[in-house]
């Protein structure tokens, strides 16, 4: 951290948030009390200790500026299994040093652990380390074209004039079934407006639809 502090293209940060985990490595005085209960073990028949899978973890943070930036840090390089490394979170800014929480509120939280994800897919990218790609749903195509065709639907009815005797009566087909004189207006209006409307809208041009 001293060499970022020291470098000149950093000179105009405000604030430095890090974390790094690191396996610490036993002591000598641990080593010489196994050492010392192996060798009582081995002559009393008894059973033996070692340092095999507790090696303790040395987590450090620092939140600078920024108060629990480094925690939210940590947790990232937790969530990804990450050791030996260090992560650094730069923040900048135009005027003095305020405070991340004063200035963003509780988004700096996001903001920081958004960018650790980018910093760890940047570095994984980098060393050529290719994560397993996660599955996406297959999205169906939308049709290029929005007009429907209802060609295979049967073809409505015509519609009918009302005359004074129905389909089914015996003088339907003489001249005495005359159309009715007033217009039906309480069913819809009059048929023979629907039809000369239909006409006109079946023989329309496509550069007027």
């Amino acid at each position: 951290m001293q060499a970022f502090h020291a470098a000149s293209a950093f000179q105009d940060v405000t604030s430095w948030s890090y974390a790094y985990r690191l396996v610490s490595q036993p002591s000598s005085r641990v080593l010489a009390n196994v050492q010392e209960d192996e060798e009582l073990s081995s002559a009393g028949g008894g059973a033996s200790s070692s340092l095999q899978g507790t090696s303790p973890m040395m987590e450090v943070t620092e939140d600078g500026l920024d108060e629990g930036c480094g925690q939210k840090i940590l947790g990232v390089l937790k969530r990804s299994s990450l050791q030996g490394l260090l992560l650094v979170i730069s923040r900048w800014q135009d005027h003095g040093a305020t405070p991340g929480l004063d200035v963003f509120g509780t988004m700096l939280y996001a903001f920081v652990v958004e960018r650790c994800k980018d910093l760890i897919a940047n570095l994984k990218m980098a060393m050529g380390i290719n994560e397993a790609p996660q599955q996406t749903p297959i999205l169906q195509e939308k049709p290029l074209h929005k007009n429907f065709d209802f060609s295979f639907l049967p073809p409505l009815p015509e519609p009918r004039v009302h005359t004074k005797f129905g389909p089914n009566h015996f003088l339907s087909d003489t001249p005495l079934n005359k159309p009715q004189s007033l217009p039906s207006l309480f069913s819809g209006g009059d048929v023979r407006l629907w039809m000369a409307n239909d006409q006109c809208l079946r023989h329309l041009p496509e550069s007027e639809l």
